[in-house]
């Protein structure tokens, strides 16, 4: 049995970290805020994102630091998913760093890189990226299809708790009348995770491409995990 209350919260900061990064990648390659950023909070976002780059400009090394928060609430949200809430008031740090780990169930194993990939990476702890400029447009889609992806998922686990949920999630607009109308299975939550993991998987790893290449080898290897991020690699 899922412990929806532990996935909803990680669900939903995982989706604001999204839904922020796509914001700020669109002013980014636009010079404006998007239309789904509420305006009493537009400009305020503005002025953060303009500070940052004068800071330091937006690079992969920037992505990493993004992308690294949202793996590890991912993360915690699969691994977690079955932790009563009493466990959870009082793990340890071996449990920190079980559930921080990447999954490598069935469902996700077509998402996992190749066995020298991961012992190349694992257990080196430093930063493998550069300050390189970045493709805007390969990682700003597959960025907006996560958020959106995510935002869903977090509505349909809010759904499930009713009242119980301790997060208020409204529901997402645009959505088709149909979804939700299901009572949310183990089996669809993975496949949702699934498709999430798959477009961060996607942004990283487009993030240097001149355009988005089609094929499946090209899909195979946008959506594969990648061992920069060591340390979420399980060891063998």
């Amino acid at each position: 049995m899922i412990n929806w209350k532990t996935v909803v919260g990680f669900l939903a900061e995982a989706a604001d970290e999204l839904r922020v990064l796509h914001w700020r990648l669109h002013w980014l390659q636009f010079g404006e805020m998007r239309e789904d950023c509420p305006q009493s909070e537009a400009a305020k976002y503005a002025c953060w994102f303009a500070r940052l780059e004068k800071e330091r400009p937006f690079d992969d090394g920037c992505l990493f630091g993004c992308l690294q928060h949202v793996y590890r609430l991912l993360n915690w949200a699969w691994n977690c998913r079955r932790t009563p809430d009493g466990r959870l008031l009082c793990y340890t740090g071996r449990d920190e760093r079980k559930w921080g780990l990447f999954p490598r169930t069935a469902v996700f194993a077509d998402l996992w890189p190749e066995p020298g990939a991961v012992r190349h990476a694992k257990g080196t702890g430093c930063l493998p990226v550069s300050r390189r400029k970045l493709n805007l447009t390969t990682v700003r889609l597959p960025i907006q299809m996560a958020s959106r992806k995510l935002e869903i998922l977090s509505w349909l686990v809010a759904k499930e708790l009713g009242a119980d949920s301790p997060l208020k999630v409204d529901r997402p607009a645009r959505l088709k009348p149909d979804v939700g109308a299901q009572p949310l299975t183990e089996k669809d939550f993975a496949s949702r995770m699934h498709r999430v993991y798959s477009e961060v998987n996607s942004a990283w790893n487009s993030r240097k491409d001149k355009t988005f290449v089609t094929g499946r080898r090209a899909i195979l290897r946008r959506r594969c995990f990648s061992p920069d991020f060591g340390f979420c690699c399980r060891s063998r």
